[in-house]
């Protein structure tokens, strides 16, 4: 009995040995480039053996010899689903560690090929002229990408990428997870937390945003650019204070380059405080635009809208006091204000430069315009002659 148990276990290593094994039959099928009928006979394989490693392996390769002939993506998916189950098997036979790190070494060949496929059609299609295309490039792009982190989802080199595919198509709401786990583990990359404010402010996710800007600056990470795009985001998210904050954060040693970059911050800030009826406050701001680089004309000429503004606001203050303190029925004249002298004149002394140096239209009829509030009316009148031989507007 001992013997005959002995033989049948003998047998029953050599039966499982032999079904470990692919026949030649289908190796010849593979030469033949017989595809369909290979897969299909090696799946039978693998189903009545799920331990016969080489069927698996074999139908890696199968997989991956298709993909490289026709590019489809399922091929690479199931090519890579083979392999990987080559390398979950436990084996101490030489020939499956062999076929292990040969799996492993195609994996990441496969990654290389659709990553580098990807960022030709990236490259390709911000080169294209024509939009059609250009979009079909990117979209070919993206699904490259996102073959690849399929592949190797570890391979975090994509992600950026990726991400930024998604922003160029407008994809804002995807582009946020994949930067999110790129940040999750290179927590110090400057370029994602970028990319990560920008799709989230196109989602006017602000708080969010500022979140992202706020931690890059905890980190010690943050350039120029980071405060102004934390600047931008306080100020859509209706923190003006924080943004002022900010600001003089920025001005705190300035440079050539801080200045060019404020100067805008600045008209930008002023154009939302103005919009909520601070015109003194936007005054301000413009006038400290101007003070950074005086050629701005755009600036001057916010700057004495702006004052108009004020002084109207003023001049309302003061006629609703005089009505409310007037007794109930009784109609007399309210006395004229006068309050918006300083301002007009400031204004003038502001705007005038700008006009002389732009001579437009709108500029003259502007300056036309502060004059006659002032009543100077000679002033007034040259300056709307200005307006007949000045440019036309831009």
């Amino acid at each position: 009995m001992r013997t005959l148990s002995f033989a049948l276990t003998l047998l029953a290593i050599f039966v499982s040995t032999a079904l470990a094994q692919v026949p030649n039959s289908v190796k010849s099928m593979i030469q033949r480039k017989e595809y369909d009928r290979a897969i299909a006979e090696l799946e039978r394989l693998s189903k009545e053996n799920p331990n016969n490693i080489e069927a698996f392996y074999v139908l890696g390769n199968v997989y991956y010899e298709k993909a490289q002939n026709d590019k489809r993506a399922e091929d690479y998916r199931r090519a890579t689903e083979n392999y990987r189950k080559v390398l979950t098997m436990k084996s101490n036979d030489k020939q499956a560690a062999i076929f292990q790190l040969q799996s492993e070494n195609t994996i990441r060949t496969m990654w290389a090929i659709v990553f580098n496929d990807g960022v030709n059609a990236f490259n390709e299609s911000v080169q294209d002229k024509d939009a059609n295309t250009r979009k079909m490039r990117m979209d070919t792009a993206i699904a490259k990408f996102q073959l690849a982190i399929e592949i190797a989802p570890d391979s975090m080199q994509v992600y950026l990428p990726l991400a930024r595919g998604y922003i160029v198509e407008g994809q804002y709401a995807n582009a946020e997870p994949v930067l999110r786990s790129y940040l999750a583990k290179y927590p110090d990359e400057v370029d994602a937390y970028t990319l990560l404010d920008y799709a989230l402010e196109k989602q006017e996710k602000f708080s969010e945003a500022i979140e992202v800007l706020e931690t890059l600056v905890q980190r010690g990470k943050a350039t120029p650019d980071t405060y102004n795009r934390l600047m931008v985001a306080y100020i859509k998210g209706n923190r003006i204070n924080d943004a002022e904050r900010v600001l003089e954060k920025v001005l705190e040693n300035p440079t050539p380059d801080t200045k060019k970059t404020a100067v805008p911050l600045l008209r930008y800030l002023a154009q939302v405080l103005a919009d909520s009826g601070k015109y003194e406050a936007a005054m301000r701001q413009t006038e400290r635009a101007l003070q950074l680089d005086p050629t701005v004309s755009d600036a001057a000429y916010n700057y004495a809208v702006y004052s108009i503004q004020h002084v109207d606001k003023l001049r309302k203050a003061y006629e609703d006091s005089i009505r409310a303190t007037r007794k109930k029925g009784k109609k007399a004249k309210t006395p004229e204000y006068t309050g918006g002298t300083s301002y007009y004149e400031q204004a003038i002394a502001i705007l005038r430069p700008a006009a002389e140096r732009e001579n437009t239209k709108q500029y003259w009829r502007l300056m036309a315009k502060l004059y006659a509030l002032l009543g100077k009316n000679a002033e007034s009148k040259d300056a709307l002659n200005r307006v007949n031989s000045a440019k036309e507007d831009s």
